[in-house]
C-alpha cells in the first residue's frame, strides 16, 4: 500500500514542507521546499501567502495525511537543546 504524507514545519517568516511517499518499507521524497514571507507584508498578507502556497502543495501532492510540527520558542527540540 502506498501512502503520501505532507509534512509541514510551521512559521511566519518561513514555512518548510515536504511530501514523502511510503511504499512498503521504502520512503521516497516527492517534493519539498520553503515558503517565505517578508516582514514588510501585513500579517494578513503573510497568512494568505502561506495558505495559498500550502493549498497548492496539497493539490500537487494529494497527500493521504498531513503532519504539522510543533512551533514555539523555549521548548526542547529533538536534539534536547533549547532555543
Amino acid at each position: 500500500m502506498c501512502r503520501i504524507c505532507l509534512g509541514i514545519d510551521p512559521g511566519l517568516a518561513r514555512v518548510g514542507y515536504g511530501a514523502v511517499l511510503k511504499a512498503g518499507f521504502e520512503l521516497t521524497a516527492l517534493n519539498y521546499g520553503c515558503i517565505t514571507t517578508s516582514p514588510a507584508m501585513s500579517f494578513t498578507e503573510r497568512l494568505l501567502k502561506i495558505y495559498n502556497s500550502l493549498q497548492e502543495q496539497i493539490l500537487i501532492n494529494s497527500p493521504d495525511f498531513i503532519s504539522v510540527g510543533l512551533s514555539g520558542k523555549g521548548r526542547y527540540n529533538a536534539s534536547g537543546s533549547t532555543e
